[in-house]
């Protein structure tokens, strides 16, 4: 059984302009109804699920490997395989928290606060446009926007990890807008300290 937290559907994002994307803050992105505490159920498209049956995969960590198959050291940060926190999506080329993705982050601040074991490793995505080393630092700096943004939700600065993956790692593949759209994300997982 997989645990979503705060699962819905991804509405739509709009670039706008020929340069740089803006992100429509009118736009619904996700239902934001309170959930106490964790869901169950399938994958939901506006969270990143762990252990996804229907990919048939046990992970989403890269290279086939599952949580199980990680080498685990103390001191390392092991993920949680059956829980699940949603994905937060940014405008092109920005890494500010867009207005619709504030709510999925309220939710997994109010879930920490509540789990004080666990942990959250905090992964930054870009699409493919622009160099390698321009998006691995864009990446960086969504993700650190997210884990500031919790700081001042209450979550604890030591309970979080950023990590970049710049355009290494896409959520789907293609060139066209919605799938690039899919690619500007944050990945969210929980995590406990061994």
């Amino acid at each position: 059984m997989v645990k979503v937290i705060g699962s819905g559907l991804l509405a739509g994002m709009m670039l706008l302009g020929s340069g740089c994307g803006m992100f429509d803050s009118t736009l619904p992105v996700e239902d934001t109804s309170p959930i106490p505490g964790a869901t169950t159920g399938p994958r939901g498209d506006g969270g990143l699920v762990i252990g996804d049956p229907e990919a048939g995969e046990l992970g989403k960590w890269g290279d086939g490997a599952s949580p199980d198959s990680l080498g685990k050291q103390p001191g390392e940060w092991e993920p949680v395989p059956d829980l699940s926190f949603p994905t937060i999506y940014f405008a092109y080329d920005q890494d500010v928290i867009g207005v619709s993705e504030r709510p999925k982050l309220q939710q997994v601040a109010d879930y920490l606060s509540g789990n004080t074991s666990l942990g959250l490793i905090v992964e930054g995505h870009c699409d493919e446009r622009g160099s390698d080393e321009y998006n691995r630092a864009l990446g960086e700096r969504r993700a650190i926007a997210i884990k500031n943004y919790l700081v001042d939700l209450g979550v604890a600065d030591g309970r979080m990890k950023t990590i970049s993956y710049g355009e290494d790692r896409p959520a789907v593949s293609g060139s066209a807008p919605g799938v690039l759209a899919k690619n500007r994300r944050g990945e969210l997982i929980p995590a406990r300290i061994r």
